[in-house]
């Protein structure tokens, strides 16, 4: 599945790239990247355990490939 980052996961990921900020603050915007995307995947899991069936056809997964996916840890790409 391709990974569509939401838009909190693209600001942190914009700020972290700012070389004038101190590296406790690039510490903490890369994490609240990383939290980000952590939330961004949680979501889509969820969504992708409830398709239907038929949902699942059209963008060419099996109920199988869904549940595998819907069962992995956010942590886990």
């Amino acid at each position: 599945m391709t990974y569509t980052p939401s838009r909190a996961s693209e600001f942190a990921l914009n700020l972290s790239a700012r070389t004038d900020l101190p590296v406790a603050s690039t510490v903490a915007i890369k994490f609240a990247h990383t939290v980000a995307i952590w939330g961004d995947r949680t979501k889509m899991r969820r969504a992708v355990g409830r398709l239907s069936d038929a949902h699942l056809r059209d963008i060419g997964i099996t109920p199988t490939q869904a549940q595998i996916e819907a069962q992995k840890p956010f942590w886990k790409a």
